[in-house]
């Protein structure tokens, strides 16, 4: 041991410093910290997906909270929300409508079985819709009539805020169990960030879609609370 230590250039109680030791440190280090900023870069991309996310919901969330008029965006909803009806009836070829599944998901989506197959049966696309829409504007006022005057806007805003948040709380679980998983996705040759990526806008597709589907269902079936009378006290006289 000593000859080779001579022939290192080493002395016998020179601390164990000697270049090739300190270059193998070197190198280790550089490949854990060259680790360590692939792991900090992978979870700023991962957490870049799903602030994409809360840009969209927080933006609306502030915009209920903040009391604007939500009316319009309801209306979009509504309409789209039929035209997926018609749709999901349709061909792919634009023909062919199934009147029977139209008005089953119609009365599915607005109670009171409003439609029926005979009066709309043998109507094209365009006038099926138009005639779908009509409809929803007269079940829409009878929801309306039951509330006093001037209180649905504050009704459309605590209806869509309820439905956005419980939807958004699946949503973020989903997504965290998804993050969770696609590390599995490495065994099969794909990038779990693409992956992540991929089917996370599928997700938030779906959750908008969700989003959509239930405010449509609750805002014509939503109800007033019928106001008990308290018991009067000194504390509450």
């Amino acid at each position: 041991i000593g000859g080779l230590m001579d022939r290192m250039g080493m002395e016998d109680d020179e601390p164990i410093e000697h270049r090739f030791i300190s270059k193998s440190i070197e190198n280790a280090q550089t490949k854990v910290e060259g680790h360590n900023f692939d792991r900090r870069k992978h979870v700023v991309q991962y957490d870049d997906v799903m602030n994409r996310h809360r840009e969209v919901i927080y933006g609306d969330r502030r915009q209920i909270i903040a009391g604007e008029d939500v009316h319009e965006k309801i209306e979009r909803m509504i309409e789209q929300a039929v035209e997926r009806v018609v749709t999901s009836s349709t061909g792919d070829s634009g023909h062919g409508i199934d009147f029977g599944q139209v008005a089953e998901g119609f009365n599915a989506l607005i109670p009171g079985d409003r439609v029926s197959v005979d009066e709309i049966e043998g109507m094209s696309n365009e006038d099926l819709i138009d005639h779908l829409l009509g409809v929803t504007d007269e079940a829409y006022d009878e929801v309306a009539a039951q509330f006093p005057p001037d209180t649905m806007p504050k009704v459309e805003r605590r209806v869509l805020l309820s439905i956005i948040d419980r939807l958004w709380v699946d949503h973020l679980t989903t997504m965290d169990d998804l993050r969770q998983g696609v590390g599995l996705q490495a065994y099969g040759q794909k990038d779990p960030l693409v992956v992540y990526k991929t089917e996370g806008y599928r997700l938030f597709g779906q959750l908008l879609e969700n989003i959509q589907h239930d405010v449509v269902r609750s805002i014509f079936r939503v109800q007033p609370v019928v106001a008990t009378q308290p018991v009067q006290t000194r504390v509450t006289e």
